[in-house]
């Protein structure tokens, strides 16, 4: 589910998980119909929330086996789960610390786990990733796909378009409380337009616009030169290497032509608004020979230069 904050999100999982009563409508998992059958449907459900508040006097195995319990899984099963994840997300070692001295990516680790020691059917994430630093997001991301592969189905709320385009089957698009487009990533990007729409940032506006705008007129789908910002769309289904040869023929025509280095380049939608994914500034144009590097633990539609 993606939104902009308060588009109603974290409510309609609050409704879902049964905190909340819905004002109208029925809510129904698997032949379960809420709040009838509310015990069977938690029973079978995992919740990762936007803040893990964790029993900050415990350590990681003493909260993990409380809840373990609560959930009727045999002892031996779950202290052998609960050794087994802790060592999975690198935990093992802080065993004897208490929660409240955990970061917060540690505890949402923990959280993670505390939704899944169960192996739930349906595992509800609040933005599981807000707040983690980009190693720790993907290793969030990689056990989350391991959990649809073991047959869980996943309902993640985000704001981050880059986040749902990593994690999600379909997308529902909520605006006030309401889902006002929903499909597989392919569907959603064909009623929005045409192709994908980047952003350069130039150190200066250009000054021989007309050879740029030529050749962009014939290498992209649309174009346009707005002072020192440069935008060009490209065709969805480009690859990643096509997108990152495309930036780099770019960046060599400006050199080429004006001694122009690109400072930023970044995925905007068709409004020409950002969709909150990652972004990056230099405080210093770049310059000399470039090579491309596309960070793995970020958004796959942005394209970072840095020098020799």
């Amino acid at each position: 589910m993606l939104g902009q904050n308060g588009a109603g999100k974290s409510t309609t999982l609050r409704c879902l998980g049964g905190i909340l009563h819905p004002d109208s409508g029925l809510i129904e998992l698997d032949g379960l119909r809420l709040p009838d059958r509310l015990d069977e449907v938690r029973a079978r459900l995992g919740v990762v929330p936007d803040q893990a508040r964790l029993y900050g006097r415990n350590t990681a195995p003493e909260y993990l086996d409380h809840f373990g319990y609560l959930y009727g899984v045999p002892e031996e099963v779950r202290r052998k789960r609960i050794a087994s994840l802790l060592e999975r997300f690198e935990l093992a070692d802080r065993a004897d610390t208490v929660l409240a001295a955990y970061s917060r990516g540690m505890a949402q680790k923990v959280a993670l786990i505390r939704a899944t020691l169960h192996e739930p059917d349906w595992i509800f994430c609040d933005e599981p990733t807000a707040g983690l630093d980009p190693v720790a997001a993907a290793d969030m991301r990689r056990y989350l796909e391991e959990q649809k592969q073991r047959g869980a189905a996943l309902i993640v709320t985000t704001h981050v378009l880059s986040e749902a385009e990593l994690m999600a089957d379909r997308i529902a698009i909520m605006r006030r409380g309401v889902v006002v487009m929903h499909g597989t990533l392919d569907q959603l990007r064909r009623q929005t337009g045409q192709g994908r729409r980047f952003i350069a940032r130039l150190a200066r506006p250009l000054s021989d616009a007309d050879a740029v705008s030529l050749w962009l007129h014939e290498h992209a789908l649309e174009h346009s030169l707005e002072a020192d910002r440069l935008h060009y769309t490209l065709p969805w289904q480009a690859s990643t290497a096509e997108r990152a040869d495309f930036a780099a023929r770019l960046q060599s025509l400006l050199a080429k032509l004006d001694s122009l280095p690109i400072c930023g380049l970044s995925f905007q939608d068709r409004g020409n608004q950002s969709l909150d994914l990652v972004q990056q500034t230099f405080r210093e144009p770049l310059s000399g020979g470039l090579q491309l590097f596309i960070d793995e633990f970020c958004a796959t539609d942005f394209l970072l230069y840095l020098p020799e």
